[in-house]
Order: structure tokens, then C-alpha cells, then sequence
């Protein structure tokens, strides 16, 4: 057993209306184990990532998943080390990945952890977790992407959208059009974007007319609000429009609905024939044949070099800035998918067995 006898977890304290802050938690230490299930492993946490879902899921609003319980460790994907094991699957030492929650260490059955691949690296929490799988899902199975499409991705240069741009480049579309802010528009080429719209100019709306060409076939939504809303003008005959997420709404949820935004164009889904799909990825709601086709085609794509996520490593490592990792990624800050080294020596780990960080 690990020398260490207490670990520190971050349990939701209360639900968030309105912004979030760190009141909303509250930063836990209890002792280590003594002694793991059988068929179980207690895993020391190296990295986890934060996504945009982890916010209505904190709130009492109505959404595809009940609340997180109070009292309880926020969820997280992330990279870990097992310390101990009770498993014939995973023995000590071994890099695996999982649902490790906001904790520096997670107790976990053999069936809900996977082994740690080194030649994905940190992709396991962007390009081949929650982001990456809603990017491939999004495009392919809701929107049904063709060679050709001319697509529009919003919210481009964050964990799924930065993924969404190179999954359409790799399946075929004839142009790829980002939504991102000035400051970030020079990643979302990068990425392989074939042009970036500012969404913070003042002429937004005419530079987006001008860059589509009122001929999208795809657009990929992530924001809502007023991105959503100038899209839809955008869209080619028979266009397809993938709902990921509305990031520009989640601190509204459970607000007065004068406080939320009103999607003024609607009409053009009329007028152009359009199809709006909402969606969520997560087991139980998404067929299993699209997780799987996800799953297999990005693996792939990762490893040939043509799909490669940003990663934002949160400046201050650390369990205890877990927080504000998360107020991070909601205002925008990171370029990527928001990580946190949950360990302090979580580099120099992986290191040991891949120099893919």
C-alpha cells in the first residue's frame, strides 16, 4: 500500500445558480483505503480534463442527466497510475484511464478502467474522450457529413470544436469554417481550418455571410445564443445542423427566461429546409454502433497524424485548483481541452513510458 494515508477530493457543496464559484464545492480529505474490493483497483490520479457538460450537470435545471448528488466527488475523465490492485486486468504500476472525479485517489472496478495508450497520450482526455467522441458523433451520425460539405464549426478553437474541424477535413469536406475569437482564430487554422470568423468584431455577421458564402451544409454548434442565431442565415438548402452544446446558455439555466437568449431566424430552418438535431454522448442516449464507429475511427486518426487537439494545461497544478480549471474553461480561457495535473509529478509519470505529452 502507498505510504500516503489521506487524499483529498473535491465534493459539490451546493447547486450553481447563476455563475459559478468555488462556494459551489467543497475541498474534502479523508483516508486512503485500507483495503479494495475484489476485481477493483485504487488509482492514484495523474491528469483530468474538464468539459463544458460538467456545468449543467452542477445545476437543478431540467437536462438529459439528473443532477450530481450532492455531497459527492465532481465527476472527471482522466490519467491515472494504479497504486493497488485487486484486478488480474491491471497490476501495480500500470497507466490506465477512467472516471477518476475530482480526487487524487479513485477506487474503481476492473470493468470501468481502460489501459493507458502511449502512442495517444493526452488525447485520451480531448481527441478520444467526451470532446473528440461529440465532434465525431455530431458530424458523422447527427449530421451525416459528406464528402464535399462545406461545414461551420463554432466554438472552434475549444476541446470538441478544435477536434470537429479535423473530422470533417478527414472525411471530406470541400471547406471547413471556424468560429473563434481573434485571439484564437490563429489555432483554428492550425487545425486546418480553410478561414476563422471573429465572433467578438463588430461586423461578425457580415463577415460570416462573406466567408460562407450562404452555403453551408453543416454547421456544427457548440455555443447557442447569438452565434446560433447568425448561423442560420448562413446555411445552404437542405443544410443539417448538429446541437453539441450552448455554452452561451449553461449559466442561465434555472434563470428567468427574460434573462435567456431568443433565436430570432428561426424561420430559416423553414425557408431553407433545415434539419436541427440535438444530441448528448453518453451511453444509454447514443447507439453504440456510433460510439464504437467514433472510438475506432478516431484511434486511428490520432495515430496516423491527421487528428491532434490542442491540450491547455491549466498554469497552477494541483488538486485544489480543480475549480478554477473549470471557471477557466466556461469563460473561454483555454485554447484546447482544459486539463489540470491533478499529481504535481503527473509529466515525469507518463514520461516514463512515452514522450508523448
Amino acid at each position: 500500500m502507498s505510504t500516503t494515508t489521506t487524499y483529498k477530493s473535491w465534493v459539490l457543496n451546493e447547486y450553481v445558480k447563476g455563475e459559478l464559484n468555488k462556494d459551489n464545492f467543497r475541498l474534502v480529505e479523508q483516508p486512503l483505503p485500507k483495503d479494495i474490493p475484489t476485481n477493483h483497483v485504487l488509482i492514484r490520479t495523474l491528469y483530468v480534463g474538464f468539459e463544458p457538460a460538467m456545468r449543467p450537470s452542477i445545476s437543478l435545471g431540467k437536462s438529459y442527466r439528473e443532477p450530481h448528488p450532492l455531497n459527492t466527488p465532481m465527476w472527471a475523465f482522466g490519467i491515472g497510475v494504479v497504486a493497488e490492485s485487486k484486478s488480474s486486468r491491471y497490476k501495480r504500476g500500470q497507466k490506465v484511464v477512467g472516471m477518476l472525479d475530482w480526487s487524487e485517489y479513485t477506487v474503481l472496478p476492473e470493468k470501468e478502467v481502460w489501459p493507458y495508450d502511449a502512442d495517444v497520450g493526452l488525447q485520451h482526455l480531448s481527441a478520444l474522450s467526451a470532446p473528440g467522441v461529440a465532434a465525431h458523433v455530431g458530424l458523422v451520425a447527427v449530421a451525416n457529413v459528406k464528402k464535399g460539405d462545406v461545414v461551420l464549426v463554432s466554438a472552434a478553437a475549444g476541446a470538441t470544436g478544435s477536434v470537429a474541424i479535423q473530422v470533417a477535413k478527414a472525411v471530406g469536406a470541400s471547406r471547413v469554417i471556424g468560429i473563434a475569437s481573434k485571439s484564437k482564430c490563429q489555432s483554428v487554422l492550425d487545425n486546418g481550418a480553410d478561414a476563422c470568423v471573429d465572433y467578438t468584431s463588430p461586423n461578425f455577421e457580415s463577415d460570416l455571410r462573406k466567408a460562407t458564402n450562404r452555403k453551408v451544409n453543416v454547421y456544427f454548434d457548440n455555443v447557442g445564443g447569438k452565434i446560433l442565431d447568425a448561423a442560420l442565415p448562413c446555411m445552404a438548402m437542405f443544410g443539417r445542423v448538429a446541437l453539441c452544446g450552448m455554452i452561451a446558455e449553461y449559466n442561465k439555466i434555472g434563470a428567468d427566461a427574460a434573462e435567456k437568449f431568443g433565436i430570432k431566424n428561426l424561420i430559416v430552418a423553414v425557408s431553407q429546409s433545415l434539419t436541427l438535431r440535438g444530441y448528448v454522448v453518453i451511453k444509454g442516449l447514443t447507439p453504440d454502433d456510433d460510439l464504437r464507429r467514433a472510438n475506432r475511427e478516431l484511434t486511428q486518426w490520432i495515430k496516423e497524424g491527421k487528428i491532434k487537439a490542442s491540450i491547455y494545461d491549466f498554469p497552477q497544478p494541483g488538486i485544489e485548483h480543480c475549480p478554477d480549471a473549470l471557471k477557466g474553461l466556461l469563460v473561454g480561457q483555454n485554447t484546447g481541452k482544459m486539463t489540470l495535473r491533478i499529481a504535481k509529478d503527473a509529466r515525469e509519470v507518463l514520461a516514463a513510458s512515452s514522450s508523448k505529452l
